[in-house]
């Protein structure tokens, strides 16, 4: 997987990336190519549309960069969609499966923590470049990671890759390099 670490990433959460204010100088929906084909499945023969639809989350792992070791990111069998719209929008939600049951007492500090640490959800206006998507996040889960975040992406057939340069895990402070696959629905 060492292949994974050449792609350069504008954002990977903790507040790295290009700082944006969350209001006027956010990018107005828009497709941006470079030339005329994206993604890099089907040896660069895509189209920007081929990104646009709801894709559901098939697996998401991490692996560690200084030992190589890759684990579930939210656990085995996350639930998660990521859906790109025509307008230029988009909206990404994960879920690990094993969260906390409700009880009967309200929830403690700690049990809310745990349930945040088990999610990620953000909302963003995206571009499209060759091989990559910018998705410029307007709201997340996570404060952190409301900045640009490049994501280098490839379609094959009904599947959506998207992984990228080496970041940072927001739980464990480790450098790590992210790979989420979906299926379109």
């Amino acid at each position: 997987r060492a292949d994974l670490r050449v792609f350069e990433e504008t954002g990977s959460g903790r507040g790295q990336g290009s700082a944006r204010s969350r209001s006027s100088d956010m990018p107005a929906p828009r497709f941006s190519v470079l030339g005329s084909q994206c993604g890099t499945g089907d040896k660069g023969k895509q189209t920007m549309t081929d990104i646009i639809g709801t894709w559901r989350m098939i697996s998401w792992t991490r692996e560690s960069v200084a030992t190589g070791e890759v684990t579930d990111a939210m656990g085995p069998d996350p639930l998660g969609y990521i859906a790109y719209h025509a307008d230029g929008r988009m909206m990404a939600t994960v879920f690990r499966r094993s969260r906390l049951a409700r009880g009967d007492a309200p929830w403690s500090v700690e049990e809310r923590a745990e349930l945040f640490d088990s999610m990620l959800a953000y909302v963003a206006a995206y571009t499209v470049e060759p091989g990559r998507v910018v998705h410029h996040v307007e709201g997340a889960w996570n404060p952190d990671w409301e900045v640009d975040l490049s994501r280098p992406f490839a379609i094959e057939g009904d599947r959506l890759t998207i992984s990228g340069a080496p970041g940072i895990d927001p739980s464990t402070g480790e450098e790590v390099v992210y790979r989420m696959e979906f299926r379109k629905l």
